[in-house]
């Protein structure tokens, strides 16, 4: 998209503060939502997940630890052995019955 934008504006009219411009708003914010998509979609593991992830994670098993006051490693624990039971009882409603 970068170069697309760049080839409308004729080359003299190309400043360095568009350049800049062009830079940021495509390298760098629009990276910034990849990178934020690409961690909540396509990691989930939650051994592995940034801390910052995991709350998300778990809501998606239907619980919220955000305002549980443990260790980190364990609330990576925790979400595992939910994600390990739902996948052992097979949906959620199995979950609720436990």
């Amino acid at each position: 998209m970068k170069d697309y934008v760049k080839d409308i504006i004729p080359e003299h009219q190309q400043t360095e503060r568009f350049k800049e411009l062009i830079r940021l708003n495509f390298d760098v914010l629009s990276n910034e939502m990849y990178s934020l998509e690409k961690n909540i979609y396509t990691i989930h593991d939650p051994l592995e997940i940034d801390i910052k992830y995991l709350n998300h994670l778990s809501k998606t098993c239907g619980i919220d630890i955000d305002g549980l006051v443990i260790k980190n490693s364990l609330k990576r624990n925790l979400v595992n052995e939910l994600i390990n039971v739902i996948k052992a009882k097979g949906t959620y409603s199995a979950l609720y019955s436990i």
